[in-house]
């Protein structure tokens, strides 16, 4: 079973279609480095296949976009568009993605779960300032070893 909770949805009726949408906060904006970003993407098109799946939807007449509200915009900015407090951003998810991300989140499953028993073994990731940026323990040197690796 997947839990989410989805922000906004939306059905137009002219033109028979759902529209996902979900909030994020960012200080500037997104860059290409947040909209490279598999696992960030990977959140909607799951929500909009199984969206789909739940209301017996067809999985095309489903859109989907992240709506970011910037917390700052620049004083003078160089173009009139990053003046906007909003951006918007429409993620790739059409069939090749949706069976890639469904694949990975099926893999990501059978790794932690096995036979309805978490599988507790240890994941590590290298330490780095991009990776533990918004880590709970980066702070915490007992718990974490990004300290020694610096």
């Amino acid at each position: 079973m997947l839990y989410g909770k989805l922000d906004l949805v939306f059905y137009d009726e002219d033109l028979k279609k759902v529209s996902i949408w979900d909030i994020k906060t960012s200080t500037r904006g997104w860059g290409k480095w947040d909209k490279e970003d598999k696992i960030k993407m990977a959140q909607m098109v799951l929500y909009k296949k199984y969206f789909a799946e739940q209301y017996n939807i067809p999985v095309e007449e489903i859109d989907c976009k992240y709506f970011i509200v910037k917390r700052k915009i620049p004083k003078n900015p160089k173009y009139p568009a990053s003046a906007s407090r909003i951006q918007y951003y429409v993620p790739s998810s059409g069939k090749t993605t949706m069976n890639r991300v469904t694949r990975d989140l099926h893999a990501f499953i059978d790794d932690c779960f096995k036979d309805d028993t978490y599988n507790m073994k240890e994941y590590t990731k290298t330490p780095s300032d991009k990776a533990c940026k918004w880590c709970p323990f980066n702070d915490k040197p007992e718990l974490c070893d990004k300290k020694a690796t610096n």
